[in-house]
């Protein structure tokens, strides 16, 4: 939020929201069980996790109008000494492919090749507000971690 919003109005937006005592939990499946079972009415989930939920009838929804919708990337790379370079680039290139997307798909994760179908209608990225996180916001992951603990009071 700091990025999208600026830092003052970042730091003031969260502070407003420290106000309400969100509850914290670690686990992201966790959190969307917790949800379903109706211990709390609003959780910050993985929206691929909803889905899958649903699916097996829980009675959860996620809610694909907020804006922004912060994305995180989930990047793929190569060690720089890798033993066998050549082969982790043809992993790399297959991962990135079509088909390779298509794998991920299905087995329940949000891809972002446009020339693969959304695991559902509400994962079209082009009716989505995304946000990705800049380089910056990651490299500076500990601190604003530390930001936020102290601001949530949590840890």
């Amino acid at each position: 939020m700091l990025e999208y919003l600026g830092q003052e109005p970042g730091r003031r937006f969260m502070r407003q929201l420290a106000t309400l005592d969100p509850v914290f939990h670690k686990g992201h499946t966790l959190i969307a069980q917790l949800l379903a079972a109706g211990e709390f009415s609003l959780a910050i989930v993985y929206p691929h996790r909803v889905e899958s939920m649903k699916k097996q009838g829980a009675p959860i929804e996620w809610v694909p109008t907020i804006k922004p919708i912060i994305a995180e990337m989930g990047p793929v790379g190569i060690a720089s000494r890798a033993p066998n370079p050549n082969s982790a680039k043809v992993l790399v290139d297959f991962i990135l492919s079509r088909e390779g997307q298509q794998l991920l798909r299905a087995a329940g994760r949000i891809v972002p090749r446009r020339d693969v179908t959304p695991l559902a209608a509400a994962f079209d990225a082009s009716k989505l507000e995304l946000f990705p996180l800049s380089g910056t916001v990651l490299r500076r992951r500990n601190d604003i971690a530390k930001e936020f603990n102290e601001t949530f009071n949590t840890r």
